[in-house]
């Protein structure tokens, strides 16, 4: 397996999540930032949680921006958001973007796992054609 190198931080972009969202909703806010073109640069401020899961996502969505040349920006965005909502939704996702709850907190891991298999899959020059699957969380009784 190849070891992604990341060069230096990337701008913040996309709003840390409220104490009341899921875990996953920084990396979502910068998810949509990416897909989207939103998200607004923001002051990293004192380390907690969410600033860690958003310089997380940062950082993976630096790896796909380095995919972009091989792979083409569309069919990443397309395939990263393929679990989340229909192909044919993208642009009305980015006006009012919603995350299905029944994914869990933990769905962005599973967009993440996929990055980095189609990055080491590129870099191999292997055909990087991995699909995501996020299958929903079924609740506890």
């Amino acid at each position: 397996m190849l070891t992604p190198v990341l060069a230096g931080p990337a701008d913040p972009s996309g709003a840390l999540a409220p104490v009341e969202a899921s875990a996953a909703a920084s990396a979502a806010s910068v998810l949509r930032g990416y897909a989207c073109g939103a998200g607004k640069p923001e002051a990293e401020g004192p380390l907690t949680i969410r600033r860690l899961i958003r310089r997380n996502a940062r950082q993976d969505l630096r790896l796909v921006r380095g995919l972009e040349p091989k792979l083409g920006k569309d069919v990443l965005i397309a395939e990263i958001l393929q679990p989340l909502i229909p192909q044919t939704q993208i642009q009305a996702w980015c006006h009012s973007p919603l995350f299905p709850p029944e994914l869990g907190a933990e769905w962005y891991l599973r967009v993440r796992d996929y990055l980095y298999r189609t990055a080491d899959l590129a870099a191999s020059g292997s055909d990087p054609g991995v699909k995501i699957t996020i299958t929903p969380v079924k609740p506890e009784p």
